[in-house]
């Protein structure tokens, strides 16, 4: 059951995402549960966990169950929440670049959207009206959390993320700063 159940894996990677954006260093780890309109009708309950500094959001997590990997129709499901959080979080962001990773159980897929441009890797790819296409193959999630090269590369990319949300807190912290001074008369 723990393939088909995306559950089991929601308290292990809010864990993980704690330790890796700490609560007393200004980031929020905010986790949603919901079961995404695009989902077909199925009963499936996803998680997303968007971590924000100073309330905007500077990345974000989506958490699928394991099985998925192995069903071209659920690795999809997952390619459009994904995307669908991109719709939702690149109006106004903050950052330069929006990362979002896809997590199939421990297996991820890295997104990115360039703010300025609104460019986001890895690109879509289109439906064939005469072809069956794998909009999502298995090539995506090329990475596991549980290897090192695949924590390396998560790693690398919070690195990315605090130091893009270190101009967004000093920002604040001038803006906050200019907002306290009393005039003297």
């Amino acid at each position: 059951q723990i393939r088909t159940d995306a559950s089991a894996y929601y308290g292990p990677w809010k864990k993980l995402l704690h330790y890796l954006f700490p609560l007393d260093s200004g980031y929020e780890v905010i986790p949603q549960y919901k079961r995404p309109s695009q989902m077909n009708g199925n009963i499936d309950f996803v998680a997303l966990f968007t971590i924000k500094v100073v309330h905007e959001p500077v990345f974000f997590l989506t958490i699928h169950p394991p099985a998925a990997f192995d069903v071209a129709s659920k690795r999809e499901e997952a390619d459009i929440h994904i995307r669908d959080c991109y719709g939702y979080y690149m109006e106004g962001v903050r950052v330069p670049v929006l990362h979002g990773v896809s997590a199939l159980g421990t297996k991820l897929s890295f997104y990115r959207c360039e703010a300025d441009t609104k460019e986001w890797t890895p690109h879509n790819v289109p439906h064939e009206d005469e072809y069956v296409t794998d909009i999502a193959p298995q090539e995506r999630w090329n990475a596991d959390v549980l290897e090192e090269e695949g924590a390396r590369k998560l790693q690398a990319i919070v690195d990315n993320v605090k130091a893009m949300s270190a101009q967004i807190q000093i920002s604040v912290q001038h803006k906050e700063g200019a907002c306290m001074r009393i005039p003297r008369f």
